[in-house]
């Protein structure tokens, strides 16, 4: 699914990257500089777009101070990706530099899988503010590559509850023009979100949705009439003999055993 319009929130947590010391050993030389031209995109960047006002205030401060902290690279294969750095090294290009200073390190493919992942996320929570649909994809990608394996080990990585990564990781049900909605418009409370991915009807999540978009309808009225499992009894035909003392109530009506006892309780509700 292609991101466009990306809303954004503002991030709390702030996260420190992992290296182990093997991936230290693999660093080389600091302050390198590498032309811009030989740098690859990161094939596992969770984010697809960049806010244009952020590039163009980064470009302002390094032309002003200079580039205060290196890119990291990954070389695979003799290959160069951009494992830290996405924004800087757009506005270099916005400023019109040819090279860069960067910290090399060298990694097989799967390694390079794992730690790309995780320190752009990483990046990207700190410095641009992703949606919550964003962090759901990016949650999903990492689990995908191996970099985290439950709820609790993203919890734990991003100094958050598993609950909350459980809510996070609920928007995956949203269906598609929903997520794409979310994305294109403003931001929308997770607990909302979470909710409309309870529907388990696309056209109902949609409709609650754009109701909920239009201040037609709240959170709680979403769960009462989206969620609620209360039956609206049918007319259900009574008769009754006098003479014999029996009252005949006819359910043939309903499918199945388990609907006629739901709306018969209902319907003895309502007596």
């Amino acid at each position: 699914m292609q991101l466009k319009n990306v809303s954004r929130i503002n991030a709390i947590t702030k996260i420190g990257a992992d290296f182990s010391n093997a991936t230290l050993k693999r660093q080389r030389m600091a302050g390198q500089e590498v032309e811009i031209n030989e740098l690859l995109e990161n094939p596992y960047q969770p984010r697809m777009e960049y806010k244009e006002e952020s590039i163009n205030e980064l470009a302002d401060s390094i032309k002003k101070s200079g580039l205060i902290q290196p890119i990291i690279i990954g070389v695979v294969e003799s290959k160069y990706y951009i494992i830290a750095g996405h924004r800087r090294v757009k506005a270099y290009q916005k400023l019109g530099y040819e090279k860069i200073q960067a910290l090399l390190r060298d990694y097989t493919l799967d390694e390079f899988k794992r730690v790309s992942s995780s320190q752009t996320l990483i990046e990207n929570i700190q410095r641009e503010n992703l949606s919550h649909l964003e962090l759901a994809l990016a949650f999903n990608r990492l689990i995908d590559n191996g970099v985290f394996r439950t709820y609790e080990d993203i919890a734990n990585g991003i100094g958050k509850s598993e609950r909350y990564v459980k809510k996070v990781m609920s928007l995956l049900k949203l269906c598609k023009k929903v997520q794409q909605e979310i994305l294109n418009r403003q931001k929308i409370p997770l607990e909302v979100l979470e909710v409309i991915a309870k529907i388990k009807s696309e056209s109902k999540q949609v409709e609650a949705f754009e109701r909920y978009f239009k201040k037609e309808i709240d959170l709680k009225a979403i769960k009462a009439e989206y969620l609620s499992n209360k039956i609206k009894p049918k007319n259900i035909p009574i008769s009754f003999n006098e003479k014999k003392g029996i009252v005949s109530i006819n359910l043939s009506q309903y499918t199945s055993k388990d609907e006629a006892i739901k709306a018969f309780t209902a319907f003895l509700k309502q007596m």
